[in-house]
């Protein structure tokens, strides 16, 4: 809890840094920051999980089907 008040105190006197062009490059360091998450949480799940996960395939195609092509269609009102 101290780390983050600090860091926010530190943002709020000296935001030059994290402002976009600054030298720690806020747009590629975001996307740095969130591509480690995910490759952590990955690092995490055990080799059983993931066969169990791609073992349902049916499953991953639905939700591939519904998320890029019902949905949008759904919003521009072609269904």
């Amino acid at each position: 809890m101290k780390g983050m008040v600090a860091a926010v105190s530190l943002a709020f006197v000296w935001p030059q840094p994290g402002a976009h062009g600054g030298f720690l490059h806020p747009e590629v360091l975001n996307k740095l920051g969130i591509a480690v998450v995910f490759y952590l949480n990955g690092l995490s799940l055990s080799m059983q999980s993931s066969r169990q996960g791609a073992s349902r395939w049916q499953v991953h195609l639905l939700i591939q089907f519904s998320t890029f092509i019902l949905f949008p269609m759904l919003v521009l009102g072609l269904l």
